[in-house]
């Protein structure tokens, strides 16, 4: 079967998962951890572990470090969330 003939839908999770708000960020209420949803995935936004005083996003396992404040991080967020599918991608073989 080739990748054209794959027929996709999304199940209940799935589609619960799209159906909230997507890129819409909000503040755990006991952390300074924000999150929002990307593609249906949470990615979160807190203090960075290896640069103090910087932020980090995290997103399917994957970290992007080094923002020195919350809007340059949130703004690089749909570009990391891509970078994150195209590697993710780019580890499965045929």
């Amino acid at each position: 079967m080739s990748d054209k003939e794959i027929d996709i839908e999304l199940n209940k999770e799935g589609s619960e998962a799209l159906d909230c708000p997507a890129q819409d960020w909000s503040v755990s209420e006991t952390s300074n951890v924000e999150s929002a949803l990307f593609a249906g995935q949470v990615m979160t936004l807190m203090d960075s572990e290896l640069s103090p005083g910087q932020l980090e996003l995290n997103y399917l396992g994957i970290v992007a470090h080094g923002f020195e404040s919350r809007e340059l991080a949130k703004q690089a967020a749909p570009a990391f969330a891509r970078t994150a599918f195209d590697y993710l991608t780019n580890m499965i073989k045929d």
